[in-house]
């Protein structure tokens, strides 16, 4: 008599599963309610390719605010930044005239107003970094101070004015699919550099545990500097965009803004905890069903099987070995805090306590 092998099929939890998919069906009822309101215009083609053109900068600042959350920071002056930034590539980009902001100078390349906003909002996340990484200010300290302090220099610029008449193949950085186009292209930087990079690694690596990244030697004001720093420079890129959209800079453009790029970031799957966080979350945050939990995204189950992001788990791998490998060196408990796979490292590195009694003797000798 042959048996039949039966798999066991898992049962549904519909309260995981409402869980997991709640964002998803908030949003499908929105579409439905909306298309039902607007007798099916809102799911034309052109009105949806307005939406991603809207959403775009958000995108491309929030995908700068995720390394930034990533390591437990955040920035509340990026919409200031825009703002200042805004105004700036609106001065240089004007068509040449009298009432021009430079009435005197001649016409000149568009090329010239896009690098001096994303000059200028380099420079304001370059301050606000050194401000975090030099004199340990409290990102949220930093940055709130910035906001001020940006959207202040935005009205100064101008009297508080606008200024308008933006050259036309200025403005086409603004229309069509250019925006989204700008949009992809960040995220795929943003993905090689979070996943590919050093400074990628040590960003996780800071957000898993800070302690334990300075043991090995990774240097954490620097790493602070540089993500503030670039999202600077995406703050810049956004205002340059909003600019060419609307063909003008105004010291009020951007306000609140921060809010929104904080919202679409955490809802993508950014932890405030620190260490998890994934561009595609960011873009498609209305995905965050298909994500698996922090452990899965750390390449651990918690049963020990791989996880579905093993490209996580590749890219963590090196730098927290090293951790677990310089705690045990320092006398430090394996896999004092930090993520599930610094103290899983931190086990296998079978760190007795004679290594660590050794170690201690020979730094009180």
């Amino acid at each position: 008599m042959s048996e039949t092998a039966t798999t066991a099929r898992p049962s549904l939890d519909f309260g995981e599963a409402l869980r997991k998919y709640s964002i998803v069906l908030i949003l499908l009822a929105f579409v439905i309610v909306v298309s039902i309101i607007t007798e099916g215009r809102f799911l034309q083609t052109q009105n949806l390719l307005n939406v991603v053109v809207q959403v775009a900068p958000i995108g491309i600042i929030g995908l700068g605010m995720m390394a930034a959350i990533i390591t437990k920071g955040i920035d509340l002056s990026v919409g200031s930044t825009v703002a200042l930034c805004a105004i700036v590539s609106a001065s240089l980009a004007q068509v040449p005239g009298p009432s021009a902001f430079f009435p005197n100078l001649p016409s000149l390349p568009i090329a010239l107003a896009v690098v001096a906003g994303l000059a200028m909002g380099t420079l304001v996340g370059a301050v606000v970094g050194s401000l975090i990484a030099v004199f340990r200010i409290p990102p949220f300290v930093a940055t709130l101070g910035m906001m001020t302090a940006a959207r202040g220099f935005a009205n100064i610029y101008n009297d508080g004015r606008p200024i308008s008449n933006t050259a036309p193949k200025f403005n086409e950085l603004g229309e069509g699919v250019m925006p989204i186009l700008l949009l992809a292209f960040v995220a795929i930087v943003m993905w090689l550099v979070l996943n590919r990079t050093r400074f990628g690694r040590h960003v996780y690596a800071i957000g898993g545990n800070e302690m334990a990244a300075k043991v090995s030697g990774i240097s954490v004001p620097k790493t602070q500097f540089k993500i503030y720093a670039l999202i600077g420079l995406l703050a810049g890129l956004a205002g340059v965009i909003l600019t060419a959209r609307t063909g003008s800079g105004s010291p009020t453009l951007g306000n609140m803004l921060e809010l929104d790029v904080i919202t679409a970031t955490v809802i993508g799957g950014t932890s405030f905890n620190g260490g998890i966080g994934t561009v595609w979350g960011v873009i498609d945050h209305w995905c965050d069903q298909q994500r698996p939990e922090p452990d899965e995204r750390l390449g651990v189950l918690a049963d020990g099987r791989q996880g579905r992001h093993h490209r996580d788990r590749d890219h963590h791998r090196r730098t927290q070995e090293q951790i677990a490998a310089s705690q045990c060196e320092m006398g430090l408990p394996p896999g004092s805090g930090g993520s599930p796979i610094v103290m899983r490292h931190a086990r296998d590195a079978k760190c007795g306590s004679g290594t660590r009694r050794q170690v201690r003797s020979s730094a009180t000798a």
